[in-house]
């Protein structure tokens, strides 16, 4: 799970949760009446967004890791999916840890496959 945030025409921040593909370059979601969300039209007045994946591996000692993506959205397929374009990427926790992008599938003959990302400590 990842969350977006998205911001209104009148500047109010919404961030929800969502799943997610990532193809090595771009991430994508979809959902159920997707193009009836307040994220969709968001990203249709404004597509700049920001989308974090995170977790928190321990609470003793507090250790949070993460990857922030500010990006460009793009709405795809008729209104029903969305891909976000990196513009700027950072992370916190990650010192010692290897981020691996596990094929998980292909998702269609014209996009290629989807990745998972794993942390694991190296």
């Amino acid at each position: 799970m990842g969350r977006i945030a998205t911001v209104s025409s009148q500047g109010q921040p919404h961030v929800v949760p969502l799943a997610f593909e990532f193809d090595g370059i771009c991430f994508y979601f979809g959902g159920w009446k997707l193009k009836n969300s307040l994220k969709f039209k968001n990203i249709l007045q404004n597509n700049k967004v920001a989308f974090v994946v995170d977790d928190l591996i321990s609470d003793n000692p507090w250790t949070p890791i993460g990857l922030e993506v500010k990006g460009i959205a793009e709405i795809l397929r008729g209104d029903d999916y969305v891909k976000i374009c990196l513009l700027k990427r950072s992370s916190w926790g990650l010192e010692g840890w290897k981020i691996v992008l596990v094929n998980m599938g292909s998702l269609s003959e014209d996009r290629g496959s989807y990745f998972q990302f794993l942390f694991y400590l190296h």
